[in-house]
């Protein structure tokens, strides 16, 4: 989907392009992302809910989603 009034930056096919890009080496160089990750994920147990289905907005690689499913 193009749309005129958008610099290129914002279409998404662009977004896509650098994001397909990106995504091999990403996971190392987020750094703080995955110290972020990590320590959510070791205080998981602390939640008492348990929930059916859980979403991971912002997902980017998908470095957490074994262990969500989990």
């Amino acid at each position: 989907m193009t749309d005129p009034d958008l610099p290129q930056a914002f279409e998404l096919s662009a977004v896509q392009r650098a994001f397909d890009q990106a995504a091999p080496g990403y996971d190392n160089y987020a750094v703080l992302q995955r110290q972020v990750a990590d320590n959510l994920l070791d205080n998981l147990d602390l939640f008492t809910i348990k929930p059916r289905r859980v979403i991971d907005l912002g997902a980017g690689t998908g470095y957490c989603a074994s262990a969500l499913i989990r």
